[in-house]
């Protein structure tokens, strides 16, 4: 994700509140259909898990970079290859930044729809 598609995704999903008068945050999923969305904002326990496995994952793979790789996938061979402390830590928190990720993308696309129908129902 580029930074100008980040700004974009974080505009749409603070404009979505604005502008549609149901919601009052971006954290407002009630309405929403997806499961997913419904369950990291649900359950504090579940978001902390995606929010702070991302961030653990970005600091073990600094951690474990060498300067002889310059490879993000033989640093992560290397930590596959780890005592299975290392292994169970880096697969945990990879599979809670592939969550988060797959929320952000569900989160922006939700945002874009909902701003799709108010500028369909503004222009009638």
């Amino acid at each position: 994700m580029t930074w100008l598609s980040f700004f974009d995704a974080a505009w749409v999903g603070y404009y979505k509140p604005l502008v549609s008068n149901v919601q009052t945050s971006h954290k407002d999923v009630k309405d929403t259909g997806n499961w997913l969305l419904k369950l990291y904002y649900g359950h504090r326990p579940f978001m902390a898990f995606c929010c702070v496995a991302s961030e653990v994952l970005y600091i073990i793979l600094f951690l474990f970079a060498d300067e002889k790789s310059t490879s993000l996938l033989n640093v992560c061979r290397c930590l596959l290859k780890g005592s299975p402390l290392t292994f169970f830590i880096f697969i945990s928190t990879l599979v809670g930044w592939a969550l988060k990720q797959v929320i952000n993308v569900i989160q922006m696309k939700t945002a874009a729809d909902m701003c799709v129908v108010f500028d369909l129902k503004r222009g009638k």
